[in-house]
């Protein structure tokens, strides 16, 4: 690839969108070829969203880290990254909630509550079946309630093993090894599994 090794000034000049039907090199004057470069009209787009970006995470930092933490919510090395930005700008991510966390990463004041997207294993449909539930019957109260509302097909035994380790639970039972141990059971009494028993021993469960 060629060097560009001086520029010349030629004044104000209109400016074109160019259109590179096979590919993206430009022709020098002297026939060399120089990859990579934009037209004007691309480095003002890119310059016109720096400044965007930067006027909202200067201004609005919460609503702004929600929004980028929400974009990458797929990608657990980036979610860990930007809690690790919020941090340092003195933004508190609080954890997942089963019954206030939505599907995207939420403002709260000064703080972020943690969107149940990107808790891994935990697809959309188990989400908006969640939601749905807790929207028309209230607040879940425990791990055994839960598993009573829910379509058990929908959130299923990896969805729940991965609310349960992300503390999505923490506030209807802070012990998360009680409720790994527990879950077997409780989606057996659930599914209309048998024995007195079990039935019993899951309604004591919080």
């Amino acid at each position: 690839m060629a060097r560009i090794v001086s520029r010349q000034s030629l004044g104000v000049q209109p400016v074109y969108d160019i259109g590179v039907a096979h590919d993206h090199n430009f022709m020098l004057a002297n026939g060399q070829v120089a990859a990579n470069c934009f037209n004007k009209s691309h480095s003002t787009a890119y310059g016109f969203v720096t400044f965007q970006t930067a006027y909202l995470k200067a201004n609005y930092p919460v609503e702004y880290m929600a929004a980028l933490l929400t974009s990458n919510s797929g990608d657990q090395d980036k979610v860990q990254m930007h809690i690790a930005n919020c941090v340092a700008m003195g933004i508190e991510v609080l954890p997942p909630d089963i019954n206030r966390s939505l599907v995207d990463f939420t403002p709260e004041g000064k703080s972020i509550l943690f969107g149940l997207s990107a808790v891994r294993n935990v697809g959309l449909g188990a989400i908006e079946c969640i939601l749905k539930n807790r929207e028309a019957d209230g607040p879940f109260q425990s791990l055994a309630e839960l598993c009573d509302r829910v379509d058990l097909h929908a959130v299923n035994r990896r969805a729940l093993e991965s609310l349960i380790l992300a503390g999505a639970l923490d506030r209807l039972n802070p012990n998360r090894n009680q409720l790994m141990q527990d879950l077997d059971l409780v989606i057996d009494w659930a599914q209309g599994g048998p024995g007195i028993a079990k039935l019993a021993r899951a309604t004591c469960l919080t």
